[in-house]
């Protein structure tokens, strides 16, 4: 598995890729009312998403809760 900070998306947060094996994931962090909410989504070697349907996390999950639940999946 490999990590590399990603640009801050323009709403704010913190974003990053994750490559698990020969799959690249885009996991961003954002500040929603007054909650974080974390995704991961598809995409590509340099973190453009190439498929914004969430492939995990969601609201209060950390950043290090979705890495794991990306290793886990088939």
């Amino acid at each position: 598995m490999k990590i590399k900070e990603l640009d801050p998306p323009l709403m704010g947060g913190s974003a990053c890729l994750v490559q698990i094996r020969e799959q690249h994931y885009r996991v961003s962090t954002t500040r929603i009312k007054h909650h974080d909410e974390t995704l991961a989504f598809k995409c590509d070697a340099n973190g453009e998403v190439t498929d914004w349907s969430e492939v995990c996390g969601g609201r209060e999950a950390t950043r290090e809760e979705v890495i794991e639940m990306l290793t886990k999946l088939p």
